[in-house]
């Protein structure tokens, strides 16, 4: 993480506790934190501003926004900072709800090395108990139009989607999760008793790709390229026509678009749901 983002943190978390603006504990939407006849999207992450354009694009680009609430799961060390981000800039109508992963009081978070960017993502349906449905976006994707839509589609009794029709991998970037048929099928216990005979960290990435691969077997539902644009952190020479037309943009790679060394041509697109005139980014200088 760049200097200026990691000082935006640590500044945010400082005034978060000097002005104690917020209760940790109470919300005056806590009746929004798990109603299912709302959407509700989950971003794992620990970058503040990367978590807020993702959220940003997301709600620009409704139709309706007073029926939305995200939840950003995100680690001990950057919680208060996000806590006091969220409540300092306005969202329009849409409901944001931070949560501290390391908080959770959940069976499979005693295997080793699962971390809130590991294997979080399996942890899902028993973070959010009384959903049915969640859409998971990664902190790298410019939402361009309205994605009320995935709450009607028919995943035909599949859990995840995948871009790819003959794909059982979990896709990263966009994804609506059937949290009714996860549980059905008992996808996270299949997980990780596939990942119980793992000795190490090592051996732990080494298993996590087959181990995803059977888990997902037969569960994976073809949504459709359009859907999503991968490339923009690592591909020069993504299509300029498929980037204005692909509902979501995913800067996955290493050329991320809050980074220097972000693909200029690209950054536009990110850029311009931003945070504008906001002191803290002014004081440590983030300026992407």
């Amino acid at each position: 993480m760049p200097k200026s983002l990691h000082c935006l943190s640590m500044r945010l978390t400082v005034e978060f506790f000097k002005s104690l603006s917020m209760d940790t504990n109470k919300s005056p939407h806590h009746n929004r934190l798990d109603s299912p006849k709302l959407m509700h999207f989950v971003i794992f992450s620990k970058n503040i501003i990367a978590a807020a354009v993702t959220i940003n694009s997301t709600i620009m680009n409704s139709e309706v926004n007073q029926n939305m609430v995200f939840h950003v799961v995100t680690d001990a060390q950057n919680y208060y900072a996000m806590k006091l981000w969220f409540d300092r800039n306005s969202y329009k109508e849409a409901t944001i709800f931070v949560i501290n992963f390391e908080e959770l009081n959940m069976k499979y978070l005693h295997i080793k090395y699962i971390s809130v960017f590991g294997h979080s993502h399996f942890l899902l349906p028993d973070i959010f108990k009384n959903l049915k449905k969640v859409v998971v976006l990664d902190d790298d994707v410019v939402v361009q139009h309205d994605l009320s839509s995935l709450w009607a589609l028919n995943l035909e009794g599949k859990v995840n989607d995948s871009y790819d029709a003959k794909s059982c991998v979990w896709m990263s970037g966009l994804n609506i999760i059937d949290l009714k048929k996860w549980r059905e099928h008992n996808v996270t216990g299949t997980y990780f008793q596939l990942l119980q005979s793992t000795k190490n960290e090592v051996s732990l990435r080494a298993a996590a790709l087959p181990a995803s691969l059977l888990t997902f077997r037969n569960l994976v539902y073809p949504l459709g390229e359009r859907w999503s644009l991968p490339g923009l952190g690592h591909n020069y020479g993504v299509n300029a026509d498929s980037m204005k037309s692909s509902v979501s943009l995913h800067y996955n790679g290493d050329m991320k678009p809050w980074l220097d060394l972000g693909v200029p041509k690209y950054k536009i697109y990110w850029k311009k749901f931003l945070t504008q005139d906001e002191k803290f980014m002014d004081e440590c200088n983030v300026n992407p």
